[in-house]
């Protein structure tokens, strides 16, 4: 039996997220569509959510949120990398550069 490497690439929803603003609750969802086979892990590979706000992945669920309360205003730039379970070949992988935006 031959292995073929996968070759699809992974999709991460939503592609950019919504602006926050400071002081006010915020939640967004990021979901991973296209996999093969489950997420393996989630997270941040550079940068930093503003304070008060948590990247948590959601295992089992091929997914993550980004949730709390910022507490400081202006443009923060993460990059959340995401890898899949591999099955006889490396699993899928994917990086994904966000930014967000906190409002007064």
């Amino acid at each position: 039996m031959i292995f073929e490497p996968v070759t699809t690439p992974l999709v991460i929803e939503p592609p950019a997220l919504p602006a926050a603003q400071a002081g006010v609750m915020y939640e967004v969802e990021l979901h991973i569509t296209q996999n093969v086979t489950p997420v393996s892990d989630m997270l941040i590979k550079d940068g930093a959510p503003p304070d008060g706000l948590e990247f948590v992945f959601l295992e089992g669920e091929d997914a993550a949120t980004i949730s709390g309360i910022p507490q400081e205003t202006g443009s923060f730039h993460i990059t959340v990398t995401v890898w899949c379970f591999g099955t006889m070949v490396s699993g899928q992988t994917l990086e994904k550069e966000y930014e967000i935006i906190v409002n007064q």
